[in-house]
């Protein structure tokens, strides 16, 4: 390894499943170690995604829904990660 490298984040991804957020907290483990930051990456489809708060069944949720969907359930699985282990934290 270049002994000028500096990392610069640790990525993980979220499915929304157990076995992601035993992935996640690796992810902070390791991003502490390194001393930076941690991107929690929801990975989702159009069918493992939580459904839209107003979209009606039936209805397909736009991009742009499902986005926001995804950010909010990232927020609640994950939002207290930042205050809890001293890493700052990016949901996207």
């Amino acid at each position: 390894m270049d002994e000028s490298f500096e990392p610069t984040g640790v990525v993980v991804g979220d499915d929304g499943s157990d076995s992601a957020a035993v992935a996640v907290r690796s992810a902070v483990e390791e991003a502490q170690r390194r001393g930076c930051a941690l991107h929690v990456v929801r990975a989702y489809t159009l069918l493992s995604s939580n459904r839209p708060a107003g979209v009606p069944f039936g209805v397909v949720p736009s991009k742009e829904e499902l986005g926001a969907a995804a950010l909010a359930e990232l927020e609640q699985r994950w939002g207290h990660l930042a205050a809890d282990s001293g890493v700052e934290v990016e949901l996207c």
